[in-house]
């Protein structure tokens, strides 16, 4: 069970290693809408299960399994951080009963090879239809029922509980991986973000003038404040409707919020401490201060590959909500791709 560690304002740095250590850490805030995050390396040894010709079940140890002819071990050299977007009301809004914590409207996997020194980013459809864990009115665990996973946040007495319960679905998604932390930002702290940057400019790609009547497609604009959330959040309305699009749009906001945030830290150092200060209430993590400033000394030189992502498909369920059915080969092929490696002939 992950520990909540809570999430501190930080100080007692030399000026260059604050700048480097606030830079990553505002950017963890950009990438619950796509990108960057501190990791660590994995501890060994953490996986348990029966044997097993594909991905259909847990790893065996050592983590080995064999796909389509061929055996892969899972990499070692990996660490893993899960990113989560919540879509919630208000940040004062506590979870009344136990299955109000609001659904994971956004979900990034950051995967760090120290050999390779590299980092892959794995961005998860908030549709995408796997094993969630549920709790009964008294707040027990009742089971697990197959559902779409940003509803796996929405059970919990707490927001920690809530975000373990998030964890634990992407990792039954993705065959019992293990994740060794996880940040979470309310999507209301999204304008925050946005205003502390004095506005974040971006070129629109869909035809969002249910938003705005001047968001056509190929205007440019400043997103700030209320429009900068609706950009971020709005799905069944604007655009062709589909959490897809959706994503393509986190991801245009992220390089765009990544570029305005990097130009503020370049003409004054300490605005870092200036933007975490304006979305520190919006943010639930269970990673401490050292472990962060540890991680991000890890990875301050690594590459950054292409967003990666599941392939599937969207349909209408019989209740009426979208669900993504992931490609069961697309799924595996992902998961060998990022978290194994193959074993010498």
């Amino acid at each position: 069970m992950l520990m909540a560690g809570g999430f501190r304002r930080y100080g007692g740095h030399d000026s260059k290693a604050l700048k480097k250590l606030l830079l990553s850490l505002a950017l963890i805030a950009v990438l619950i809408v796509g990108a960057v995050i501190a990791v660590k390396l994995l501890d060994s040894g953490k996986y348990t299960g029966e044997p097993t010709g594909d991905l259909s079940a847990r790893f065996t140890t050592p983590r080995v399994v064999n796909y389509d002819g061929k055996q892969y071990a899972y990499n070692e050299n990996l660490s893993t951080y899960l990113l989560i977007g919540v879509d919630k009301t208000t940040v004062d809004e506590k979870a009344q009963g136990f299955r109000n914590g609001g659904q994971a409207d956004f979900l990034m996997l950051l995967v760090a090879d120290a050999k390779q020194k590299t980092i892959t980013r794995v961005q998860i459809d908030r549709d995408t239809m796997t094993e969630i864990t549920t709790l009964g009115v008294l707040g027990n665990i009742s089971g697990t029922r197959r559902a779409q996973i940003c509803l796996s946040h929405a059970f919990g007495g707490s927001e920690e509980q809530s975000c373990e319960f998030t964890v634990d679905a992407v990792q039954k998604l993705f065959f019992g991986i293990n994740i060794d932390g996880y940040i979470s930002l309310n999507m209301d702290g999204v304008p925050a973000m946005c205003d502390a940057l004095g506005g974040v400019s971006v070129v629109l790609e869909d035809d969002l003038t249910m938003i705005d009547p001047a968001w056509t497609v190929g205007a440019s604009i400043v997103l700030s404040g209320e429009n900068a959330e609706k950009y971020v959040r709005a799905r069944s309305d604007v655009g062709d409707g589909t959490n897809e699009s959706r994503m393509r749009r986190q991801s245009v906001f992220l390089a765009s919020m990544n570029s305005a945030l990097t130009e503020k830290l370049q003409k004054n150092a300490k605005f870092g401490e200036t933007f975490l200060d304006s979305i520190k209430y919006y943010l639930t993590s269970d990673m401490k201060k050292g472990k962060i400033v540890n991680e991000v000394n890890k990875v301050k030189s690594f590459r950054y590959g292409d967003i990666v992502s599941i392939g599937g498909e969207h349909i209408i369920g019989s209740d009426g909500f979208v669900e993504f059915h992931p490609d069961e080969e697309s799924l595996q092929r992902l998961a060998l791709g990022v978290f194994f490696v193959p074993t010498p002939d």
